[in-house]
């Protein structure tokens, strides 16, 4: 899938997706932090986040920045939940201007429009949303097709919207869910009801006839008809099952609006009354996204929904094919690890609500999928995390843990983190600290040190405290205070460094010497092998060549390289006194209490 995810990268850039949402920004918008921005760096983008943290209002808003779509059909004022007219919500999107020659903005807002206090319609640019003005007309001068005299157009695109907790078959709207009337109050009545309708229901799905009246009641509302066979072969791989043919129809036969599908399956056939809801979901995923016209935008709310996580993962290996070959954009919900576990870092977006006021930020607009899990909540099968650099510093790690026996190492999972070091110490780290997770160690290069030792943070004046924490982190640290118009809450950002601080020094060490090659060198008894990165790298890729008897014009991949260095690594005496201090600090960090 890594692959697929390059090649959509790429189409992207080469703007083969246009017309394409390039962001999505709210000065002001339900429970988001006013200002909040999305930007939409890949085809396909998961929104990611605790419940309670807006992913269905982020969707919905996207599905009203079309031409045509109007958000007041979902989100309205009631006496129940109340919206302020003084409070005017919008959101903004940018789009390519073809006239342009770059990247403009469109802007919906809420306003009254007669009767209706809930209209959502296009506005002139707003300057104090930091809009641009116009490019004026000159005199007699006609717009162009993707703008008006006084806004740009929004972006001009088609919607499918599903939404996989609503998604029921018409059997189960009617069955569990539809009000009790005379008659069909009773599971009993109810039962009886459907052995009444199924012989009219039986014909309409064997003929595939167009009308039929009921009770003076039009009761088809779309004819049955066979999926294709590209959508076939979807359904069948996604859910792991071979399936002879299914067919589908819209109808009004339970007196609700709704689905049925006849599934035939290694000769068995059978309807959605006794299918899994998962088989339901991914059928009417499957024809909403292929019948999707080019370009679409697809948003799907909670796709997971009665998946398995085999399924969970085919799904979204089918949804990134039909973005590549029908160049729609995808946008998508979820709480599950295995539908972010492929994506790449700018495609997963982690939001969080303030534990103060309840607003929703973007913790960053690239978050790796390890950084999700964490955000989620997702505990990893072992009791403890050692994280590394690379894969080289993970070997190293676990040759030094073999004296500790297997209990102590099935103990613990040792992973590399992706993005390199800043990443790792601006971003992992500090999310790591304020998540409060004390059963991870992060094992830094020798290279990363400080020169200092990291002192206490109650050691440290309270002005000076962002200085000392980014120098013990070589960067800046992202955090997540709250704040209002841009300006963060600094007593929050305060107590978060202070977090932070005490972590690292708690959490955060460094190999012997600079570098994990040169480390190994010296494990082998070769002298200065950390003079310079650059010829320890060099010296493990000289020695993979010759060990290869490979020819010089036919270079070694990283891949061979890390096989021989771990050769030589099985080579090395668990006794040395880098390994002994390795294992050491492992074994503290096992003896730390867990929370």
């Amino acid at each position: 899938m890594v692959s697929i995810h390059k090649s959509l990268s790429s189409m992207l850039a080469a703007k083969k997706f246009e017309p394409y949402i390039r962001y999505i920004r709210f000065p002001l918008f339900r429970n988001l932090r006013p200002g909040l921005q999305i930007d939409f760096t890949h085809p396909i983008t998961a929104l990611v986040g605790p419940n309670g943290s807006n992913k269905t209002a982020i969707l919905r808003a996207l599905q009203g920045c079309p031409d045509y779509y109007d958000l007041g059909q979902y989100w309205y004022s009631t006496s129940l939940d109340p919206i302020s007219e003084n409070e005017r919500h919008r959101f903004i999107h940018g789009l390519w201007a073809p006239s342009a020659g770059e990247v403009v903005e469109a802007i919906k807002t809420r306003i009254r429009r007669g009767d209706n206090p809930d209209a959502w319609e296009p506005s002139r640019p707003l300057l104090q949303d930091g809009m641009k003005r116009m490019p004026k007309l000159a005199d007699g001068e006609e717009p162009s097709p993707d703008r008006t005299k006084t806004r740009w157009k929004a972006v001009q695109k088609k919607v499918t919207y599903i939404d996989f907790r609503s998604e029921l078959s018409a059997y189960d709207k009617f069955f569990f869910h539809a009000p009790a009337r005379p008659g069909k109050t009773t599971l009993a009545e109810r039962k009886a009801f459907i052995r009444r309708k199924s012989p009219h229901m039986a014909l309409s799905l064997k003929t595939g006839r167009r009308q039929h009246d009921h009770f003076q009641v039009q009761r088809i509302a779309e004819r049955a008809h066979d999926v294709t066979e590209l959508q076939l072969r979807a359904i069948s791989e996604i859910l792991g099952r071979r399936y002879d043919s299914i067919r589908v129809m819209a109808h009004r036969y339970f007196d609700v609006d709704g689905h049925t599908v006849l599934l035939k399956s290694f000769g068995h056939r059978y309807s959605e009354a006794f299918a899994g809801s998962g088989e339901f979901a991914v059928v009417m995923l499957v024809r909403a996204v292929t019948n999707s016209p080019p370009c679409s935008l697809i948003l799907l709310d909670e796709p997971e929904v009665s998946l398995h996580p085999g399924a969970q993962i085919k799904l979204m290996d089918f949804l990134a094919e039909q973005a590549k070959t029908h160049r729609h954009q995808i946008v998508l919900s979820t709480h599950a690890p295995e539908i972010i576990r492929d994506l790449p870092p700018n495609a997963i977006k982690v939001f969080h609500p303030s534990e103060t006021d309840g607003r929703v930020n973007l913790i960053s607009q690239e978050s790796d999928s390890s950084e999700a899990f964490f955000r989620l909540g997702v505990r990893l099968p072992q009791d403890k995390t050692i994280f590394v650099e690379d894969l080289l510093a993970a070997a190293i790690v676990r040759r030094a843990m073999q004296p500790l026996g297997e209990a102590a190492n099935s103990q613990v999972a040792i992973t590399p983190l992706p993005g390199g070091t800043n990443s790792i110490q601006t971003r992992f780290v500090p999310s790591f600290s304020l998540a409060g997770n004390e059963n991870y160690l992060v094992m830094l290069d020798g290279d990363q040190r400080p020169q200092e030792p990291t002192p206490e943070a109650s050691a440290v004046p309270d002005g000076d405290m962002e200085e000392t924490v980014s120098k013990a982190l070589n960067g800046k640290p992202q955090l997540s205070p709250d704040g209002a118009g841009g300006v963060a809450n600094e007593a929050q950002k305060l107590k978060q460094l202070k977090m932070v601080l005490n972590w690292v020094r708690e959490n955060v060490d460094y190999f012997p010497g600079l570098t994990p090659e040169g480390l190994l060198l010296k494990m082998e008894g070769r002298e200065n092998p950390d003079a310079d990165a650059k010829i320890t790298k060099a010296i493990w890729v000289e020695r993979t060549t010759d060990a290869l008897q490979r020819p010089s014009w036919q270079p070694v991949t990283s891949e061979e390289v890390l096989a021989e260095q771990e050769r030589a690594l099985a080579n090395v005496s668990t006794e040395t006194p880098e390994m002994a201090e390795i294992r050491a600090r492992v074994k503290r960090f096992l003896q730390k209490g867990t929370k």
